[in-house]
């Protein structure tokens, strides 16, 4: 009975760990997500031409999945535009997301140029967006694998150490 319980007990705190990390994972994926919305969002603005509307009704439905639920949400918002800023709808947008350090800001700081200028410019704050975001897609992506091995061998370790200590 002991036994089984240290078991348990490890393997719970290596789950801990885990889970921790897959989160870590989940960020990244989503920060990639939303890099490839932001590349998409410059392509409508600039090749189509579309109006911003469109747009986001296009990427909520169409984008890349985990950017979806942004866009989505931004879209809710868009018939608030006129008694609240569209800078503060797309962080409104933005703030339930899980980022990594760093992102959110970033993506937070496209909100005053999109749709408010001509196209030329939309597409140069999103380049700018895009090469900021670019460094921490790859500083996010090394946290993840170290995060991956260093917190699961963590939480099994302690699981095992609280295993011994109770047995």
């Amino acid at each position: 009975m002991r036994l089984a319980l240290c078991l348990i007990l490890s393997a719970a705190a290596g789950w801990l760990g885990y889970s921790s990390a897959l989160a870590e994972k989940r960020r990244e994926a989503r920060l990639n997500d939303m890099i490839a919305g932001l590349e998409m969002l410059k392509a409508e603005i600039c090749t189509r031409l579309a109006p911003l509307p469109d747009c986001i009704e296009y990427l909520a439905s169409a984008g890349p999945e985990l950017a979806r639920e942004f866009y989505k949400s931004l879209g809710l918002m868009l018939p608030l535009i006129g008694e609240t800023q569209f800078s503060r709808l797309w962080e409104a947008a933005l703030a339930p997301l899980e980022l990594p350090p760093g992102a959110r800001e970033c993506l937070a700081g496209l909100g005053p140029s999109i749709g408010r200028f001509d196209a030329s410019a939309q597409a140069a704050a999103i380049e700018r967006a895009l090469t900021a975001l670019g460094p921490l897609s790859r500083e996010a992506h090394e946290r993840t694998r170290t995060a991956l091995r260093l917190r699961a061998g963590l939480g099994l370790a302690a699981g095992a150490m609280l295993a011994v200590m109770l047995y």
